[in-house]
């Protein structure tokens, strides 16, 4: 499709990811034709970018085939790319496949701080394959260099990583790595245990990637437990698998340890043909030749890098010279330009200080107007308050003229009354002498007598009740008075007798058969009081 288009950026990165898989794989010579294919087409682009990344994916497969010198010429071309593109990943990554490289060469003092810092890069950036890789390869490290504690460390805690993030392809390799180091530290029981958790997850993945190596860390286990037939099976197997695959690295580990098997055995011819391959893959990746290219290599980039550097200064140089004599021309224009803004500054200043001036009357003059206006709202609610109490005064005193002129209305009736029951009583009194003196039956006598005792009891009662309303007209009557609020003189038996004959009427007139008898003691001497 990237090709229909036509878009060459595309094809380049559909390239890259075909090497990928075909490495994957363990196809290396199609991917390493895709990751060439892509490197021509990002070079005819002049991406530097995309040649950066193709040369690390053929970095990647020459170290994968055992060919350091190819692999770190490889790494050389993409970091110079990558570094010009400013491209921090995959600058990270070639430094992590020149120290694994370096590791394999046996260059620990510089390989050590390149996957070091690689894996710094890595969990700075959240790159866990990155990081796997750096713990991987500090493990070889420490491996060759029979440091045991810390290869163990950087295994252990490659396969922790590789088991959270889910790559049971990794996991399968670190249980390799750890079975490995188990077999040369003469404890072969946890290298067969390591190793068979590697072969497991190989069979159960179809991984043909790290197949032969985990058939190789079975095969030296077993080795140490002084089984030779199970070793050789292993082992031609691992070596036919690498043949395959032209992996040099693991070829010469099979060869190695079939020597070993034969010679326990006794069958010293075979033990002598694989020696010799042994050997032969030795010098193919530790020889003199070897050793040779990648010095060259490396002082040759090194070489390029200097001499880069030498003429970016000598541009820089006179740049800086073209640039000082410019600045040179613009510091007598800005010099001539000085004095008149100078003089636009000390108009400014004046200006400035005249607005202070009258900012600073204005402000006086805003809090001068605040303050009358806080003086107007306080009398206003003053009046408001004084307007509301008029109001209710007033309100007050139509109530207490209405009360005084209902008063007044009342008072004549009940005086009316108050006299008839007198002047009833009175006639009742005389109308029972006259009564007396005349001759009646017993029977009528008595009937007629109980009535005329009725009906005077009735107009005592008539007069009380009379005598009780006139009180309580005179009462609002004072109430309705004008008064200036200041207590008076008041006779307390009085009030305590009004009170006793208010509550009992208002009992008797929710409780029509309720009758009692007010019997009331008041002390003789009580005083009034305010």
């Amino acid at each position: 499709m990237a090709r229909q288009l036509p878009d060459p950026a595309g094809e380049g990165l559909a390239l890259l990811a075909l090497s990928n898989l075909y490495r994957r794989l363990n196809n290396f010579e199609a991917a390493r034709r895709s990751a060439q294919q892509a490197q021509r087409l990002f070079a005819r682009q002049s991406d530097a970018r995309g040649q950066g990344r193709a040369w690390l994916q053929l970095s990647t497969l020459y170290v994968l085939q055992s060919a350091p010198a190819a692999a770190l010429e490889a790494a050389l071309k993409g970091l110079s790319l990558a570094e010009r593109a400013s491209d921090t990943q995959t600058i990270a990554r070639l430094r992590y496949t020149m120290g694994n490289v370096y590791s394999q060469l046996g260059n620990y003092a510089e390989a050590l701080p390149l996957l070091r810092s690689s894996l710094k890069i890595g969990r700075q950036t959240g790159d866990d394959q990155l990081v796997l890789s750096a713990l991987s390869d500090l493990g070889d490290s420490y491996k060759k260099l029979k440091k045991w504690p810390q290869a163990l460390l950087y295994y252990q805690r490659a396969l922790e990583l590789s088991q959270r993030i889910g790559d049971q392809v990794g996991e399968a390799g670190f249980e390799t790595s750890l079975a490995e180091v188990y077999s040369l530290q003469g404890d072969p029981a946890a290298a067969l245990a390591h190793g068979q958790r590697a072969r497991q997850l190989v069979r159960t993945n179809q991984d043909e990637f790290n197949l032969p190596t985990a058939e190789l860390a079975l095969a030296r286990a077993y080795l140490l437990q002084n089984q030779p037939d199970s070793t050789l099976s292993l082992a031609q197997h691992a070596l036919q698998l690498s043949q395959h695959t032209r992996s040099n690295g693991t070829s010469r580990t099979a060869t190695d340890l079939l020597a070993q098997a034969y010679a326990q055995q006794q069958h010293f011819e075979q033990a002598y043909h694989y020696r010799t391959l042994h050997l032969a893959y030795n010098d193919t990746l530790f020889g003199k030749d070897t050793q040779l290219s990648t010095s060259a290599l490396r002082y040759g980039y090194e070489l390029d890098r200097k001499q880069a550097q030498i003429a970016l200064l000598n541009k820089t140089r006179q740049l800086q010279a073209q640039t000082a004599e410019r600045q040179r021309q613009q510091l007598y224009a800005l010099l001539a330009g000085l004095a008149g803004v100078l003089l636009l500054a000390g108009l400014l200043l004046r200006n400035i200080l005249l607005k202070q001036r009258i900012n600073r009357h204005l402000n006086e003059t805003n809090q001068q107007i605040a303050a009358h206006r806080d003086d107007l709202d306080q009398a206003l609610i003053e009046l408001r308050a004084t307007q509301a109490q008029l109001v209710q005064h007033e309100k007050l005193a139509s109530l207490g003229q209405l009360t005084a002129g209902v008063a007044h209305e009342i008072q004549n009736p009940l005086n009316f009354i108050t006299n008839f029951s007198d002047l009833g009583v009175e006639l009742t009194t005389e109308l029972q002498e006259e009564l007396a003196k005349e001759a009646l039956t017993p029977e009528g006598r008595a009937t007629i007598e109980e009535l005329l005792l009725d009906l005077k009891q009735n107009q005592v009662s008539m007069h009380q009740h009379g005598r009780r309303a006139d009180r309580i007209v005179k009462s609002m009557l004072e109430h309705s008075r004008a008064s200036s609020g200041q207590p008076q003189l008041t006779d307390l038996n009085a009030l305590a007798e009004e009170c006793l004959r208010l509550a009992y009427h208002s009992w008797q007139a929710t409780n029509k058969d309720f009758k009692a008898t007010l019997d009331t003691h008041f002390a003789p001497a009580c005083p009034t009081l305010r």
